[in-house]
C-alpha cells in the first residue's frame, strides 16, 4: 500500500472515531429529548409486550395502569423540555433525533396493533378503570402540551 492510501485511511478512521466519540456536529440540546423519546419507546414496547401476553381482564387492566404510571413518570421531563418539544413539533426531526424518532413511531404502531386486545375485555370493570386512568394521563399530558388537544 502506498503512503497516500495509508494516510487517507488513517484520516478517515480518525474522522470516524472523532465523530462517534465527540458526537460530531450533534446539538447537545437534543440529548435530553433523545433520552425522553427512548424512554417513551421503552414504555410503548413494554405495553405492547404486556398486552400481547395478557390472558385475562385483570392482566389487561394491569398493563393499562402500568402504562399510565410509566407515562406519568415522564411528565416532569415533558414539562422541563416543553418549549423545545413544541418547537420540534413544527419541523422535521433534526438528524440527532431521526433514528430514535423512527424507533418511537414503530413502537407506537406496534402498540396500537396490540391494543385491539383490549376490546375483548372492554366491558370488564377493571379494564374500564384502567382505561379511565390512562385517559386521565392523556388529559394531563394535554395540559403540559396544549398542541395535543
Amino acid at each position: 500500500m502506498n503512503r497516500g492510501k495509508i494516510l487517507s485511511l488513517c484520516l478517515i478512521a480518525a474522522v470516524c472515531l472523532c465523530t462517534l466519540g465527540c458526537g460530531g456536529d450533534a446539538d447537545p440540546r437534543y440529548e435530553p429529548i433523545k433520552k425522553l423519546m427512548a424512554d417513551q419507546t421503552k414504555i410503548f414496547k413494554n405495553t405492547t409486550e404486556g398486552l400481547n401476553k395478557a390472558e385475562n381482564a385483570g392482566e389487561i387492566a394491569a398493563v393499562l395502569n402500568q402504562w399510565a404510571e410509566d407515562m406519568r413518570g415522564l411528565f416532569p421531563r415533558f414539562r422541563e423540555h416543553s418549549e423545545l418539544l413544541s418547537k420540534l413539533k413544527e419541523m422535521d426531526p433534526p438528524i440527532e433525533l431521526q433514528a430514535v424518532n423512527m424507533e418511537l413511531e414503530r413502537a407506537l404502531r406496534e402498540m396500537n396493533e396490540a391494543s385491539v386486545r383490549i376490546q375483548s375485555y372492554q366491558d370488564d370493570p377493571q379494564v374500564q378503570a384502567g382505561q379511565r386512568n390512562l385517559l386521565e394521563v392523556m388529559e394531563e399530558l394535554k395540559e403540559i402540551d396544549p398542541s395535543l388537544k
